[in-house]
């Protein structure tokens, strides 16, 4: 399979979601025009009841209503401008080492995964130097994978980012006119302010992306005989950087909040939560296994005990018919009178 297929799937993705603006137009305008019109008579009602001056909250309401109509008319380049905006200020901020077009190519990165570990999986060898040297050609091995999957993390995270922003996008869409009602705002209001988040999500993930870039496109990974000290310290700096990837949206949910909290620990939680999910796996597997030993102990005993019984019926009906049971209890009988 072509290594590319990556970033193919995310420009076919992008480019569906890109028609589904032009699909949820239209009905987001007709429940606008009903939201307005609705708007509209509690204006009217107000306003002839003589509560209060209604001119300026009119003009406020007409204001609002033309700036609504302009962004859902034109979400899908809003939407494009705003994803590209915050990207190139990540890329600003990390140097512009790289542009767009490579941020928006996670396929690129795993090809570099492939590229920087292939020394280490070419150095293994064939079984006869498996067996010579187990220990350093396991420890090589774990290496060369844990590069190779820190490498499609960092890939995997700037798919699912840039996949999200366009799935919200189109979602949020129909949630926007509910900003003309006061009661329903807050609907309006969390699309908008979740498509900001996103966006500051690939912001933070672009800025690690441009800092890191030359870093992991430039590692050597050359295993040296007996000494694989260095290898092992760039495998874990390229861990390093995809956990600071997978860490770049909560990173943001907390630039959002103005907490930002960025410690080992959550890396320390990650690896505990992962081996606390393998042992529950682990023992829910060997939970299984003694239950059905056990389940198929009990169907053998059961099975056993039906075969006696069917057996001793067996027999039963069979001295009945051929009389020999009469015959047994008449000779006990005879034997004991004589």
């Amino acid at each position: 399979m072509d290594s590319g297929i990556l970033t193919t799937v995310l420009n076919q993705l992008a480019g569906r979601l890109s028609l589904g603006y032009a699909r949820v137009i239209p009905d987001a305008l007709v429940l606008m025009r009903y939201l307005v019109a609705i708007e509209i008579v509690i204006l009217g009602v107000y306003w002839a009841l003589g509560k209060s001056d209604i001119t300026v909250t009119a003009i406020k309401k007409i204001t609002a209503i033309g700036l609504l109509l302009w962004i859902i008319t034109g979400i899908q380049s809003l939407s494009y401008t705003l994803i590209r905006s915050f990207a190139q200020v990540g890329l600003v901020a990390g140097g512009n080492v790289i542009n767009l077009s490579n941020l928006f190519d996670p396929s690129a990165i795993i090809d570099m995964g492939f590229r920087t570990t292939k020394p280490i999986f070419d150095s293994i060898g064939g079984i006869s130097n498996l067996f010579q040297h187990f220990v350093n050609t396991v420890l090589q091995f774990l290496a060369g994978l844990m590069g190779l999957f820190a490498y499609f993390l960092i890939a995997w995270n700037l798919f699912i980012v840039i996949i999200e922003f366009y799935l919200f996008t189109v979602c949020a869409v129909i949630l926007i006119p509910f900003a003309v009602f006061k009661p329903t705002a807050w609907l309006a209001e969390r699309a908008i302010g979740g498509t900001f988040t996103i966006g500051v999500k690939l912001m933070v993930l672009a800025l690690i992306v441009s800092l890191s870039y030359d870093i992991i496109n430039g590692l050597d990974l050359t295993p040296i005989t007996d000494n694989n000290y260095e290898v092992y310290c760039a495998v874990s700096l390229v861990c390093v950087l995809a956990y600071l990837c997978w860490s770049a949206p909560s990173f943001a949910a907390n630039i959002i909040s103005g907490g930002p909290n960025l410690t080992g620990s959550h890396m320390l939680a990650a690896a505990a939560a992962i081996g606390f999910a393998a042992d529950r796996t682990a023992s829910t597997a060997v939970s299984r296994s003694i239950s059905t030993v056990k389940t198929a102990a009990s169907l053998g005993g059961f099975s056993y005990r039906a075969g006696k019984g069917g057996y001793n019926a067996g027999k039963a009906f069979y001295n009945k018919v051929t009389g020999q049971g009469d015959n047994n209890v008449k000779g006990k009988g005879g034997t004991s009178d004589g």
